[in-house]
C-alpha cells in the first residue's frame, strides 16, 4: 500500500489525489507520533497521491474503516455527490472490536482526475491500537522471520524416505505454545542437545500446517489432512488447534468418514466430535454398514453397534442382515463370531413368522446349536404370553412404541403408573362397575395379564354376579366376555398367567384358558381345597398359598408340575393368611398382606426360597394399613395399598429386592381408589392423549 505523509497546518485535512476509478475508496491509517497516513485504492490497485501536510492540535493514533467492505471495511468515497460519507465507526483491521467518531469531508475538482478533498478531523475521537491486532502483526513478522530461516534455532525433522524434510524454526515460539516442545527443549533430552525434534510419523505438508498455527494462529483444514492435524495437534498438546480439526470433522460428517471420526475421537479423546460421530452413525446406520470402514471393524467393535439401544433399523431383520453381510466379508470370521453377534439380535421383537422363516432355517443359525437354542427359547418365551420377557430386553429406541406401565384398575376407573417417569395416567373406563374392597378389606377381583392384553374378574354385584372383562391395549378398550366367566369358579376365583395359559382357582376346581385358541382345558385339582388362596408363578413353576379351608385360614402351599400334570405340598407359611397377594423375582416368592390369627400386621413379608424349601420374614415399618394387590416388574415388587388414616386413599409402594430396600411411587391422582395392579405395554399415543 502506497502512504502519502501529512504534516500540520490546522485542525483540517487538505489534500489533493489523482485517480482513475469512478467509486475510489478512502482509508485513513495512523502513523507514529502525530504524523497521519491517508491511503486511497481503487478497485485491486493502489493509486499514487501528492504529499501534503497537515497540522492537528492532539496525537492522532487510530484507524477510521467503514465496516461495510466485508474484507477491510473501507468508505466509500461517492463522487457524484461531492461529499464523503459518514464513516462507521471501527478501529482496527474491521474486526470492530473498538469505535471512532464520524467524519466528514467535501470534494471538489480541480481538474481532469484531480480533486481537493478536505476532511474535518475535529470530532473525531481518539483510540488505542487493538493488542490483539498487535499481537497477530508481530506474530506475523516471526512467521515471516521463519519462513525466510532467520535467528531460528531449532530443526524439525519430520517424514521418512522421499518425504523426509528439516524444517526450521524458533524455539522460544515453540515452547510458548506446545508443552511438548517446552519439555523437549528445556530437559536434559537429546532434543535440546541438538537442537534438533524427530517427528517421523508426521509428513511435510502437516507439519508446515502445524507451524503457520503456532506462529500465526491460521491453520488451513481440509479432508485430507483433518485427522493427520487431529493427531498431531493432541500429541504436540495443543488444545486449540484440537478443537479446530475436531469442529471441522463434526461440520463435514459422511457415510465415508464417520467410522474414523468416532474411533479417531476416541482414541484422541475428543468428547464432543465423539458424540457428534456416534450421532451420525446411530442415524445413518444401515447406510454406514455398508461402508468399507464398517466391514473391516473387529468383531467387539461390531459388537458394540448392533447392541446398542439407539441404532436406527426398520426392524431387528435389519440387525440380523447387518451380522450375515459382516460374516461374509471375511469366512474365518463365522465359527468363532458368529453366536456372539447374534445373541444381540432382539429376536423377541421379532415376530413368530420371522423367526421360522427367517431366522431359523438360515445355515448360519441351523449349523449353530446355540443360536437355534437361543432362537426356540425366544419362541418359547413368547408362547408364556408373559409382559416380563419385553422388560428384561427393551427395543431399540426408533422401534419402541409402547411404554412399560403398571395398570391398576379401581370400580371402574383405569388408570396406569409409568415407574420410569413416577406418572399415573388415565386409561379407557371398565365396561362393567366392580365392587370396592370387601368390608374385612380384601379385594373382591382378580387380574392378570397374558400375551399382551388384561383379563380381570369379579363380582359384579356384590356375590351374585360375577363378571370377566378383557383389556386390549392396542385400542384402549374393554370387551366383557360372558362365555369366560361360565367357565370360572365362582368361590372367590383368582386369575393368574402360567406358561401362555390363564388358570383360574376356586375351592377344589382349577381350569386353564387358552386365549390362541378361545378353548378351556381341565387341570388337576388342588390336593387341598381353598378359598380365597394367592396364586403366583413364574416361567417354570406355578403355586398356591394359603386361603380358606376346612373352616379355617390354612398356611397349606402347593406347587404345580406342568411336565407331571400334578400338584405337591411344599414347606407351609410360617404364618397362616388368606387374601395375601404374591410375586416371584429372580424364582424366589414374595407373600405380602392378607388375614389370619398370624398375619394380620401387613408389615409381616414372608419369601420361599425353592432351592432349600424354606420360608424367611422380612420386616415392612412403613407398610400401608391394608393391602390389595402386588407385581413383579423388572426385578422390582410394587405392592398397592390403602394409606393409613382418615381419608382412605390408594399407595403404590416399591420393594428393591437387591438392595432390600423401600420405596414410595407419586400418588394416584384425584383420590381415585383402585385395588388390584397388574404389568403390560401400552402403546405410547395413548398416554400422551391422556397427558394432555
Amino acid at each position: 500500500m502506497r502512504r502519502s505523509a501529512y504534516n500540520k497546518f490546522g485542525g483540517k485535512i487538505a489534500c489533493t489525489v489523482a485517480f482513475s476509478s469512478p467509486e475510489p475508496t478512502i482509508l485513513l491509517a495512523c502513523g507514529r507520533d502525530r504524523e497521519l497516513w491517508l491511503d486511497l485504492l481503487a478497485g485491486p490497485d493502489f493509486l499514487s497521491m501528492s504529499r501534503v501536510f497537515v497540522s492537528y492540535s492532539q496525537p492522532i493514533r487510530f484507524v477510521i474503516f467503514d465496516g461495510k467492505s466485508v474484507n477491510r471495511g473501507l468508505p466509500v468515497l461517492d463522487k457524484s455527490s461531492r461529499s464523503l460519507p459518514q464513516a462507521r465507526r471501527t478501529v482496527g483491521s474491521g474486526d470492530e472490536n473498538g469505535t471512532v467518531g464520524h467524519v466528514r469531508g467535501n470534494l471538489s475538482e480541480l481538474s481532469g482526475n484531480s480533486y481537493m478533498m478536505s476532511l474535518d478531523l475535529s470530532s473525531v475521537a481518539i483510540m488505542e491500537t487493538s493488542k490483539d491486532q498487535f499481537c497477530a502483526e508481530t506474530m506475523k513478522r516471526l512467521d515471516f522471520q521463519r519462513k525466510n530461516e532467520r535467528f531460528c534455532d531449532v530443526i524439525l525433522q519430520v517424514g521418512s524416505g522421499d518425504d523426509q524434510a528439516r524444517l526450521k524454526a524458533h524455539r522460544v515460539v515453540l515452547c510458548a505454545v506446545s508443552p511438548f516442545f517446552n519439555n523437549a527443549l528445556n530437559s536434559d533430552m537429546k532434543e535440546r542437545k541438538e537442537g534438533v525434534i524427530r517427528l517421523e510419523e508426521t509428513s511435510k505438508d502437516v507439519m508446515e500446517e502445524v507451524l503457520e498455527y503456532l506462529y500465526t494462529g491460521h491453520v488451513e483444514i481440509h479432508e485430507d489432512n483433518a485427522f493427520d492435524l487431529l493427531e498431531i495437534a493432541d500429541f504436540l498438546v495443543v488444545p486449540s488447534l484440537k478443537k479446530l480439526t475436531c469442529d471441522f470433522v463434526s461440520r463435514n460428517l459422511s457415510l465415508s468418514n464417520c467410522i474414523d471420526a468416532y474411533y479417531t475421537a476416541v482414541k484422541y479423546q475428543s468428547p464432543e466430535l465423539e458424540e457428534e460421530a456416534k450421532n451420525f452413525i446411530f442415524e445413518n446406520f444401515m447406510d454406514v454398514t455398508e461402508s468399507a470402514d464398517f466391514q473391516n471393524l473387529s468383531v467387539a467393535e461390531v459388537e458394540e453397534w448392533i447392541s446398542s439401544d439407539y441404532i436406527t433399523v426398520n426392524g431387528e431383520h435389519d440387525v440380523f442382515q447387518v451380522i450375515v453381510k459382516w460374516l461374509e466379508g471375511d469366512e474365518s470370521r463365522k465359527q468363532e463370531s458368529f453366536f456372539l453377534l447374534f445373541r444381540h439380535v432382539r429376536l423377541l421383537y421379532m415376530s413368530r413368522n420371522d423367526i421360522f422363516n427367517l431366522i431359523l432355517p438360515h445355515p448360519l443359525v441351523k449349523d449353530n446349536t446355540a443360536c437355534t437354542g437361543l432362537a426356540l427359547d425366544v419362541l418359547k418365551e413368547l408362547s408364556y404370553g408373559t409382559e416380563e420377557c419385553f422388560f428384561a430386553q427393551p427395543p431399540r429406541r426408533c422401534l419402541s412404541e409402547h411404554e412399560d406401565v403398571i395398570v391398576a384398575c379401581g370400580q371402574k376407573e383405569t388408570l396406569c403408573y409409568l415407574p420410569s417417569e413416577n406418572k399415573w395416567y388415565k386409561l379407557a373406563d371398565m365396561m362393567k362397575l366392580l365392587p370396592p374392597p370387601h368390608r374385612n378389606q380384601f379385594v373382591q377381583s382378580s387380574m392378570s395379564a397374558c400375551h399382551g392384553k388384561l383379563y380381570i374378574t369379579g363380582f359384579e354385584d356384590d356375590y351374585d354376579n360375577l363378571v370377566t372383562q378383557r383389556y386390549d391395549p392396542l385400542v384402549n378398550s374393554w370387551t366383557p366376555l360372558a362365555p369366560f366367566t361360565d367357565e370360572i369358579p365362582s368361590n372367590f376365583p383368582v386369575v393368574v398367567n402360567f406358561q401362555g395359559f390363564l388358570y383360574t382357582f376356586g375351592g377344589w376346581l382349577v381350569r386353564k384358558f387358552n386365549p390362541d385358541t378361545n378353548l378351556w382345558h381341565d387341570v388337576p385339582s388342588l390336593n387341598i381345597a381353598r378359598s380365597g388362596m394367592c396364586a403366583v408363578a413364574d416361567q417354570n413353576s406355578l403355586y398356591t398359598i394359603g386361603g380358606y379351608a376346612k373352616d379355617a385360614i390354612s398356611d397349606v402351599v402347593e406347587v404345580f408340575d406342568p411336565a407331571r400334570n400334578s400338584w405337591s405340598r411344599i414347606a407351609s407359611t410360617p404364618s397362616k393368611r388368606m387374601f395375601a397377594c404374591g410375586a416371584v423375582v429372580k424364582s424366589r416368592v414374595f407373600v405380602f398382606g392378607g388375614f389370619g390369627s398370624e398375619a394380620s400386621d401387613s408389615k409381616l413379608v414372608e419369601v420361599y426360597d425353592p432351592a432349600t424349601n424354606t420360608w424367611s420374614s422380612i420386616p415392612w415399618m412403613s407398610a400401608p394399613k391394608y393391602i390389595y394387590n402386588c407385581v413383579s416388574f423388572k426385578g422390582k415388587i410394587f405392592v398397592l395399598g390403602m394409606k393409613q388414616g382418615i381419608s382412605q386413599t390408594s399407595s403404590l409402594k416399591v420393594y428393591d429386592v437387591d438392595r432390600n430396600d423401600w420405596g414410595s411411587c407419586s400418588s394416584v391422582p384425584n383420590g381415585i381408589q383402585v385395588f388390584t395392579i397388574a404389568p403390560l405395554r401400552i402403546p405410547c399415543k395413548f398416554l400422551e392423549a391422556s397427558h394432555q
